[in-house]
């Protein structure tokens, strides 16, 4: 079963979640045809799959058709909505570029789209064997690819999926699916990007390229042609690169007694000093004098904390630490007293009952709003009761805005404001010491307004590869709510759709950001834009987003 099988089936498990949306008539349809060399493609499945406006999958079974003789497919009885199309055959890609082998369409309710067609190229074949310095083969090891011009700058890269890129028991790996081009192939850890000094322990390699460089400028490059298999493109790993451990004791501050039996979790400190990277796994627990151990750790910057039950009412310090070319040894992480906020969640106008009764499907966090090493990296959570009450404990001190995240499923509803006794707190909350803040109110807002859009580009083409996304602010007198309600990804036809909304002003902020390539963390945009929008209940508000990219700036429309 190739990885595009493998996802829809997964998918299609999740079809018994419930669903508040009311379906609209299923009259839509879509068509289309899969060419190979301008010839159709018979006898390929073809499957369907319905998208949130965000791009994200629902919980609802993929529909699957094969191709006719040829190499026609049509999709019929549709809700309107997003979907995603793709033909399920790992070993074609799309002709002419690196991009996943899919398209994003919109329906409309009735809509016959046809012509969506997809021009097939078969992938090519990366295969080779990994050995370690004895020549032994090396087990589980992934392997990584990086696409190139032919200029030799770096392009968007074709994912593969974990499975693929593993080597086996022979050290044997085989990358199949492959768009024509060249690559540079390796194996190992990038030791340069911070983000990757979190270890799990095991066997660390440092990341060595074809056919045993660790340089990348001296890789040797790979060419692959369509349907061709580039084979012995062998990678021959150095020693072992030595890893580090830390151990820690978890210290209550107001008894200066060791914490037995709490969770606790570690993050790498990224390069500009003051954030954090991947974080730690937090399923393992101190022994009986507070101490632990973490393992497999590189030569870089880190915090380590616990991580309190939400019942202790507890907050943990980040204990910061560095290692270089030694283990680090007696590290004390500290817990102390936190603080709480209580308050209620209140539904805005007039509230059906029913409508209220989700209320306790719903989770409300806090979010720090300042984000360094000494900022919790865990947040706080509490649910909802059936009076509405809620109340969150274990607050670090210092400003957290307050969010509400609703269960899967359930849809419609977005925080419009949070008060103290009546003052609107946007901004935030400031919480002291061990203070126990009250009369906080949050009031959600219900509606099942549409915006549907398109996105025109005009004043030049966009550069292959870059992505727009479209993210909802609520607009409140004093100024947008500072948590997205949503966020769209335009199809292929530049259409857009945010579903679910409560009446009221909304801001799209349209953002343009260039191809992603291997190793760029920046990502500066391209092109950004804002435009106000009213919702209206139950009613669809269209809109069009112009961009102009030879423009310099962006003038916000209201």
């Amino acid at each position: 079963m190739n990885l595009i099988r493998m996802i829809f089936a997964l998918i299609a498990l999740l079809a018994l979640w419930p669903s508040t949306r009311i379906q609209a008539q299923a009259t839509a349809s879509l068509a289309g045809r899969l060419t190979l060399n301008d010839r159709g493609v018979p006898n390929i499945e073809v499957g369907l799959q319905r998208l949130s406006a965000d791009g994200n999958t629902q919980p609802t079974a993929p529909l699957n058709v094969m191709t006719d003789e040829e190499g026609r497919y049509r999709l019929t009885g549709l809700a309107p909505g997003r979907y995603s199309v793709a033909p399920l055959n790992s070993a074609y890609v799309m002709r002419g570029g690196s991009g996943p082998l899919s398209k994003t369409i919109t329906l409309k309710e009735g809509e016959a789209l046809d012509n969506v067609d997809f021009a097939l190229a078969r992938g090519g074949v990366i295969t080779g064997k990994v050995t370690n310095a004895d020549n032994q083969p090396v087990i589980g090891e992934r392997v990584e690819i990086i696409l190139l011009d032919e200029q030799g700058r770096k392009r968007p890269t074709p994912s593969i999926s974990y499975s693929m890129s593993e080597t086996d028991d022979r050290g044997v790996y085989r990358l199949y699916g492959l768009p024509a081009g060249r690559y540079l192939v390796s194996v190992g850890l990038n030791t340069e990007v911070p983000t990757m000094r979190v270890g799990f322990g095991g066997t660390i390699y440092r990341r060595t390229f074809h056919p045993n460089v660790t340089e990348e400028a001296k890789a040797t490059k790979v060419e692959v042609s369509e349907g061709g298999e580039a084979s012995n493109i062998d990678i021959r790993l150095g020693r072992p690169t030595r890893s580090f451990n830390v151990t820690a004791r978890i210290i209550n501050a107001e008894t200066g007694q060791p914490v037995p039996g709490m969770r606790y979790g570690h993050s790498s400190v990224q390069a500009d000093g003051r954030s954090l990277g991947g974080f730690g796994r937090f399923e393992l627990r101190s022994d009986a004098q507070g101490e632990f151990r973490i393992d497999g750790l590189l030569p870089g910057r880190y915090v380590v904390y616990a991580a309190p039950d939400i019942q202790q009412n507890l907050y943990s310090e980040n204990t910061s630490f560095e290692i270089t070319d030694n283990d680090v040894a007696d590290l004390q992480i500290m817990l102390r007293r936190g603080g709480t906020i209580a308050g209620t969640v209140a539904l805005e106008g007039n509230p059906d009952p029913d409508l209220f009764s989700q209320i306790t499907k719903f989770t409300v966090r806090t979010v720090s709003t300042v984000r360094d090493t000494t900022s919790s990296p865990l947040g706080n959570a509490a649910q909802i009761n059936p009076d509405g009450s809620f109340l969150i404990t274990g607050l670090q001190p210092g400003k957290v805005r307050i969010t509400v995240s609703p269960l899967q499923g359930v849809k419609g509803f977005s925080l419009a404001r949070v008060e103290r006794e009546g003052a609107d707190q946007r901004e935030g909350i400031e919480v002291g010491p061990s203070e126990n803040v009250t009369g906080v109110r949050l009031v959600v807002a219900y509606g099942n307004g549409v915006i549907r859009g398109q996105v025109k580009i005009e004043g030049g083409t966009l550069p292959e590869g870059a992505g727009i996304q479209i993210v909802a602010y609520r607009l409140t007198p004093t100024g947008p709510m500072p948590g997205a309600v949503g966020g769209s990804t335009p199809d292929i036809n530049r259409n857009f759709l945010f579903e679910s909304l409560a009446i009221g002003d909304y801001e799209l902020r349209l953002t343009v950001y260039p191809p992603y390539v291997p190793g760029d963390t920046s990502r500066t945009p391209i092109a950004e834009i804002k435009q106000k929008v009213t919702v209206s209940s139950g009613a669809e508000t269209p809109v069009t987003i112009t961009l102009n990219l030879a423009a310099k700036d962006q003038e916000n429309k209201q």
